[in-house]
């Protein structure tokens, strides 16, 4: 499934699949979906990243650009009452991955263009020339 695809899916239920692994999320009907969302974003960045990872750069390029993308679209802090309204494990949750991986939902709207089959990606990522094909291909996958 594609990482545009995966994003729209913010539903009871979703399923990501890459590369011959098929995972399954669900969440519990007793949590507020701004909960389950956090969640999903988050997932949904991560599978962005490892989508990234799998394009033909040099580790080190890699690197530079996931910390760009993590640092560009950045999971805004919680509010105390948020953060209240959180049971421990979503909010363990949460803190770990939030300077992990980019928030999906914003890097999603960034990427998203109203021309069909076109990737937006903004001038603050100083992606160079010679990789906009690469990090392209990570977004239309």
């Amino acid at each position: 499934m594609s990482f545009r695809v995966l994003l729209r899916r913010q539903n009871a239920f979703a399923i990501t699949e890459s590369r011959g692994h098929r995972k399954t999320v669900f969440h519990s009907f007793r949590q507020p979906r701004w909960i389950v969302s956090l969640r999903f974003a988050a997932e949904a960045g991560q599978h962005f990243l490892r989508l990234l990872d799998q394009q033909p750069l040099p580790p080190d390029t890699r690197a530079t650009y996931r910390n760009a993308f993590i640092s560009e679209f950045s999971f805004q802090p919680l509010t105390a009452e948020q953060r209240e309204r959180l049971d421990r494990e979503s909010l363990a949750f949460f803190d770990l991955m939030v300077a992990r991986v980019p928030d999906g939902r914003r890097l999603y709207a960034a990427l998203r263009s109203t021309t069909p089959g076109e990737i937006v990606i903004a001038l603050a990522l100083e992606i160079a020339e010679s990789d906009v094909a690469e990090v392209e291909k990570a977004a239309r996958l």
